[in-house]
């Protein structure tokens, strides 16, 4: 896979607009291959060899469901081709939303782990953990989807030339 040095580089996407269903769709493929599958895979393949099968088998089971809804939730409002268009520094949503990130990283971290125990306890409450999570992810993406996900997709810059992400509020 070619990376366009150039944001000029992106012409063929430019020629035959998809639209922003189909580039979510291609992400989501893309996550799940080279980052989702293997480690969840080779977290199995580790878990299986010392407890047992069941108990990894639950394990995999909360952790895939876990990484699709964090996968949905970081796709929320996202509408550009990977590569195919400027990186644009959000120095105010940073700035706004910083503390949300945080939270939502330790609730998840935190919480996700103290659920995940005692989810894998039993095979009725891995089903409903694994149920809720999915059950939110098609959620999410039906309510994307009435959003309008036949748009076209970003391809160039809206505020001008790229700069630095600067935080301070000095300059």
């Amino acid at each position: 896979v070619a990376i366009p040095v150039e944001v000029e580089a992106n012409w063929p996407f430019q020629m035959a607009v998809p639209t922003v269903g189909q580039v979510l769709r291609a992400t989501r493929l893309l996550i799940l291959t080279v980052g989702v599958l293997p480690i969840v895979f080779v977290w199995f393949a580790i878990t299986a060899s010392i407890w047992p099968i069941e108990i990894a088998w639950r394990v995999a089971l909360l952790d895939l469901a876990a990484a699709l809804l964090v996968m949905e939730v970081s796709l929320l409002g996202w509408n550009a081709i990977p590569l195919a268009s400027p990186h644009e520094p959000a120095t105010e949503t940073l700035k706004s939303r910083w503390m949300g990130y945080l939270a939502f990283l330790l609730l998840f971290a935190k919480g996700g782990a103290s659920l995940e125990l005692e989810a894998v306890q039993s095979p009725a409450v891995t089903i409903v953990c694994v149920s809720a999570a999915v059950t939110i992810v098609a959620a999410l993406r039906l309510w994307r989807r009435r959003q309008g996900h036949r748009r076209a997709p970003t391809f160039e810059s809206t505020s001008g030339p790229i700069q630095s992400l600067n935080l301070s509020e000095a300059s």
